[in-house]
């Protein structure tokens, strides 16, 4: 199938690299105001609190919410990409700043904006840093072990694929 016939799909650059974002930079942007040289939500200014100082900065969106390799798959399996759940990602960030646009008028596009709205809250549940511990709770009252690295990373993947199309999957996989 052709990326143009998948519903989500992204064509085009993808979101990948050590700095992995739990909050979508696209929708913290949305909140700022845009860089006329960019106009990317990603790239616009806003203002936040930055936790470990308790004082308020300016920033630009894509420098808030990430982890250095948070998702990346130190050894990933045969066929699959390392940051295979980055690029699961890269779709429904881009969909964002105009799904909140929408949202905001009330003028959503059915059945499009619904599912964009299910793969972002899906995936956020799945890309928070909290997930490590969602998962090591359920593991442990199984009577497993908590799953560490790639072990990780393949259940935050598996926890994605009840979500994401076959297509998409292996789209995403793909170097």
């Amino acid at each position: 199938m052709h990326a143009e016939n998948c519903r989500g799909c992204h064509v085009g650059p993808r979101v990948s690299g050590s700095r992995q974002h739990h909050l979508a930079a696209g929708l913290i942007g949305g909140f700022g105001t845009l860089d006329p040289r960019s106009q990317s939500h990603r790239d616009a200014h806003v203002v936040a609190l930055i936790v470990s100082s308790g004082r308020i900065e300016p920033r630009r969106a894509h420098s808030l919410g990430w982890e250095r390799n948070l998702y990346r798959l130190q050894a990933p399996p045969p066929g699959i990409h390392q940051d295979v759940i980055d690029h699961l990602w890269s779709p429904t960030e881009a969909a964002l700043p105009d799904l909140i646009s929408r949202l905001d008028t009330r003028q959503l596009k059915q059945p499009e904006d619904t599912e964009t709205l299910r793969d972002y809250l899906a995936a956020a549940v799945v890309r928070h840093p909290s997930f490590e511990d969602q998962a090591a709770a359920i593991y442990a009252a199984q009577g497993k072990a908590a799953p560490t690295g790639d072990d990780l990373q393949l259940v935050r993947l598996g926890a994605l694929r009840r979500r994401y199309s076959c297509t998409q999957l292996a789209m995403a996989s793909a170097p």
